[in-house]
């Protein structure tokens, strides 16, 4: 793909087995900060195997194969591409386009999903933050007094603040919020404020009390996939 600024990133749509013509959701996947695309096939294959759908996983610029060094206005523009692509291909059904974003990829999806509400049905997020300002006195507490969710006098250093609390408090699509009760990265209590700041009713909030940062798809079991099936096909991403 090529981002507005001339940029080529580079993505994978994968489908599910031999249906090459899956008209289920399309599942655009914005993955954490760490790692590569590849890290993630399991995770993938995974959700192909229990959703049905096809996926579109995105490598940020500066990672993997993608051209570019990241910044958060570069991001953007990837996951502008990357949807602008899904919306323009003949091979899926562009009315079922979900967005799914964990950690990092939960901003992407959300700043993507605030700035197109009519072309997405609706928002997977799980385990991401307010702001990176609002995290790092959660990793680093030393610098509590210095940086953080409100006005701090060295929230300016950051460059990029991926200000997760306001896209959210914009966005009108339904968001399924995926909770760990025992994140070790992101303390929970960034998803609560997130889930408080959305405005769409038909929004809903899932808690696995025993689940980390990284690994619900693996080790929450049927209970993770369903509620996410359940509000795929609630929001119209499956026949009735």
């Amino acid at each position: 793909l090529v981002a507005e600024d001339g940029t080529k990133v580079h993505g994978w749509m994968i489908k599910p087995g031999k249906d090459l013509n899956c008209k289920g959701p399309t599942v655009l996947f914005f993955q954490e900060n760490a790692g590569n695309i590849s890290h993630r096939l399991q995770n993938v294959y995974r959700m192909i195997q229990k959703l049905h759908c096809n996926v579109f996983i995105l490598s940020y610029r500066g990672y993997g194969q993608s051209e570019g060094k990241p910044s958060e206005a570069g991001i953007k523009q990837d996951a502008q591409a990357a949807l602008d692509h899904l919306l323009e291909r003949s091979d899926i059904d562009t009315t079922k386009i979900a967005i799914f974003g964990r950690s990092l990829g939960g901003a992407v999806a959300a700043w993507l999903a605030s700035e197109n509400p009519t072309k997405i049905c609706c928002v997977l997020l799980e385990n991401t933050f307010l702001s990176i300002p609002a995290l790092a006195p959660c990793l680093l507490p030393l610098l509590g007094w210095a940086l953080g969710y409100k006005s701090r006098p060295l929230n300016w250093i950051i460059k990029s603040p991926w200000k997760g609390s306001e896209f959210v408090a914009k966005m009108l699509t339904p968001v399924l919020f995926l909770s760990a009760g025992k994140d070790e990265m992101i303390p929970q209590w960034h998803m609560r404020e997130l889930f408080k700041l959305h405005r769409s009713p038909r929004s809903k909030w899932m808690d696995f009390p025993n689940g980390k940062h990284m690994d619900m798809w693996l080790k929450e079991g049927e209970k993770y996939w369903t509620c996410i099936y359940d509000f795929l096909k609630t929001n119209g991403s499956y026949p009735n």
